[in-house]
């Protein structure tokens, strides 16, 4: 087993993409439920014994891909990074849905502590879309690394520009897109709106969530496969 303490390790330090084993120094009253974790600069991806290893490395490698995007070993962004650190933030995967309910039940508040965003196994696909423009399925741990990162990262070091709130240049262009400022989901959108994401359990600031991502990914052509067309 890898020892492993802050001492010898920080938010800077370039990934390795080691999996190491019952060594929870950023979730400690999770160690039981996520016995296993890769660190990737301030964003630490944690995973249940039932996650195969190829799918917790994929998440990492993903995770390292926004951090790092020229892969030069450096957080492109210090500032996100840092903040992503300071929060204690998370993947947390489990074998699928049903496990990591099991789990939230189980310990309950304890997942408030952190910054945590769930991230299932069934859906961390590296064969699908958009890594594979010809697969008929997404590989969702592009959506969900990307959450964590802008409500965490970006939304809190900027958020007169990526907040989540009414009234930052993010809210302001999803209003513009939804046709209007909607708190909750509407019966029905105008005819000119262009975002209409309709998941009624998705309030305001999980909307500019949704938005950012889908902007940020259609930019980078993360949309542009098969299930999509």
């Amino acid at each position: 087993l890898s020892a492993f303490t802050y001492g010898q390790t920080d938010q800077n330090t370039t990934p390795n993409f080691e999996i190491r084993y019952n060594t929870n120094v950023r979730l400690p009253k999770l160690k039981s439920a996520f016995p296993r974790h890769v660190k990737v600069f301030g964003l630490f991806i944690q995973a249940t014994k039932q996650v195969p290893d190829n799918k917790l490395i994929h998440a990492a490698d993903i995770a390292a891909d926004f951090l790092d995007n020229d892969r030069d070993g450096k957080p492109d962004n210090p500032t996100i990074n840092d903040e992503l650190w300071k929060n204690r933030s998370a993947i947390v995967m489990g074998y699928n849905e049903l496990e990591l309910e099991k789990l939230h039940d189980q310990f309950g508040e304890l997942f408030d502590n952190y910054a945590l965003q769930g991230l299932f196994a069934t859906e961390t696909l590296p064969s699908g879309g958009p890594h594979n423009p010809a697969s008929p399925k997404f590989d969702a741990s592009i959506e969900e690394i990307l959450h964590i990162i802008t409500s965490i990262g970006y939304a809190r070091v900027y958020p007169e520009v990526f907040g989540e709130k009414k009234g930052s240049e993010l809210t302001n262009a999803m209003d513009k897109a939804r046709g209007g400022h909607f708190r909750t989901v509407p019966g029905k959108y105008p005819s000119g709106a262009w975002y209409s994401y309709d998941d009624k359990t998705c309030d305001y600031e999980c909307q500019a969530t949704e938005y950012i991502y889908w902007a940020l990914t259609s930019l980078m052509n993360g949309q542009n496969f098969k299930m999509r067309e």
